[in-house]
């Protein structure tokens, strides 16, 4: 059974995140647009050399939303597989402590047995909300 995150866990995503620099991921057109877990996952039933990488697209500095692209087994390669209106390379911060499950019909992202939220805003003070609840 899987539990949503505490103000505390989206702390420790937030630094997992800033102590990673993002690197660039090409972009090529398969999948379906917002269904990058899927897209990931059948990509890699597909192309046995490649595999799931979940974690972060970076945007503007200010938000991470929860994306998975794949991985080259040899090379490393990263490669987002999830088509767009505008492909275009994005930012990404791979978390390998993420794993996609199958939950209600579709996929979902969890860390350990917490669901991942879709988006982190980074440059919100989670341990100002921690302490917030515990001083009210």
């Amino acid at each position: 059974m899987f539990e949503h995150l505490k103000y505390c866990d989206f702390w420790q995503i937030q630094q997992f995140i800033y102590a990673h620099d993002p690197v660039t991921v090409p972009c090529v057109s398969f999948g379906e647009a917002k269904h990058c877990h899927a897209n990931a996952l059948l990509y890699g039933e597909m192309h046995p050399d490649w595999s799931v990488a979940s974690g972060w697209a970076i945007y503007e500095q200010e938000i991470a939303v929860l994306h998975s692209v794949v991985i080259h087994k040899e090379t490393n390669q990263l490669l987002d597989v999830t088509l767009s209106d505008h492909c275009k390379d994005i930012p990404f911060v791979h978390d390998p402590r993420l794993k996609i499950i199958e939950q209600w019909g579709g996929y979902e992202v969890a860390l350990d047995d917490k669901l991942m939220p879709t988006s982190i805003l980074l440059y919100e003070d989670y341990v100002a909300q921690v302490l917030l609840k515990l001083c009210s």
